[in-house]
């Protein structure tokens, strides 16, 4: 018996069974409550003991009523005034400057030109904020499989992997800050990722939907059956790509300056067939924002994101997160046996052997 579910059982459950079991549970009798100490990996496991001691208390006449802390405190702080004024997280408009005060379009115009020769933002505004979120954390620190995609220097495609696979050694050790600033570094929008002697750029070039990254990776690393597999595959919002009469005429390079964008959302498309021919359009579960063909918002258009993105990602849960509770979140992930790093927990002689 586990040291979490000896305590349950002998400690706290024979307390709970008693008629009026205020005396023993707290020194506070008017407001008697318990706090009852684990490790944070150990939050799975317990929220499943609490669920069975529920059960049992019910079972013997006791009444159970299960109280959120988090709602609590989110209906305390609203009550004092909106959420949002809480907190300051807001810092996308540090890393993408709207163009304020443009007259004419003169500005906007002007960043089009500069972007001819030049990459249109600072990376080190993005860099900076990222290394707040993450701090000195590397990849092994993980506890959930990651495979992120970028390209480096020499034109070849790279995922950066967490260690869940026994050949899988390479990239524990890189910082997450690293990894986030190779996978974010979009042509023309950002400069090209510098680490050490190593380059990288944006993956979405080439796995802008990666989608067939993951699965590949499952079917290799466990052996799995492609019909094992399930998977739910959420977009950025989809795109109407059209042939405009200048292409179809001319098709000269300004013609087809957007090419980037088309071939980016072309690959994605590709990909989710892929992933429905291997393992069956029934497997795979794509949820992904109706397209803008008037008006679609740019991918470094900051303002329009954050006032129209949300709504729209709200009636996107409103019609299928039922169905995506049903079929994903159904039980929580138990955090991956890493061969290496920080977490490693595998004989990796013995396994080699």
């Amino acid at each position: 018996m586990s040291d979490l579910l000896h305590r349950i059982k002998t400690s706290l459950e024979p307390i709970l069974e008693l008629a009026d079991p205020r005396e023993r549970i707290s020194a506070y009798h008017d407001m008697p409550y318990a706090l009852f100490r684990y490790e944070p990996e150990e939050e799975f496991e317990l929220r499943k003991q609490i669920t069975l001691l529920e059960t049992r208390l019910t079972q013997k006449g006791k009444r159970i009523s299960r109280i959120s802390l988090a709602e609590c405190l989110d209906e305390a702080m609203r009550s004092q005034r909106p959420l949002e004024d809480w907190f300051d997280i807001d810092h996308g408009q540090e890393v993408f400057p709207p163009n304020r005060w443009d007259v004419f379009s003169l500005r906007k115009r002007w960043r089009f030109f500069q972007a001819l020769q030049h990459y249109k933002y600072k990376a080190h505004k993005l860099e900076t904020l990222l290394k707040f979120v993450f701090s000195e954390r590397t990849l092994g620190d993980a506890q959930r499989r990651l495979c992120v995609p970028s390209f480096d220097g020499f034109t070849e495609v790279n995922v950066f992997k967490t260690p869940h696979h026994f050949d899988y050694r390479m990239d524990w050790n890189e910082r997450v800050l690293t990894v986030a600033m190779a996978t974010a570094a979009a042509p023309s929008y950002f400069p090209v990722y510098k680490n050490g002697g190593r380059f990288f750029a944006d993956g979405g070039v080439w796995a802008n939907n990666p989608v067939m990254i993951g699965l590949v990776d499952a079917l290799v690393c466990y052996e799995l059956d492609r019909r094992q597999v399930h998977i739910l595959s959420l977009g950025t919002g989809d795109t109407e790509i059209r042939f405009t009469e200048n292409q179809i005429i001319h098709g000269g390079l300004v013609d087809w300056y957007e090419i980037i964008s088309s071939a980016m959302h072309l690959q994605s498309q590709n990909a989710t067939g892929q992933a429905g021919l291997l393992i069956g359009r029934d497997q795979l579960f794509r949820l992904n924002a109706p397209p803008m063909p008037d008006d679609p918002i740019a991918l470094d258009d900051y303002d329009r994101a954050r006032s129209e993105l949300p709504a729209i990602a709200a009636q996107l849960v409103s019609a299928h997160g039922q169905a995506i509770q049903d079929r994903f979140l159904f039980e929580e992930a138990e955090p991956y046996p890493a061969f290496y790093g920080p977490r490693a927990s595998i004989d990796v002689k013995g396994f080699a052997e």
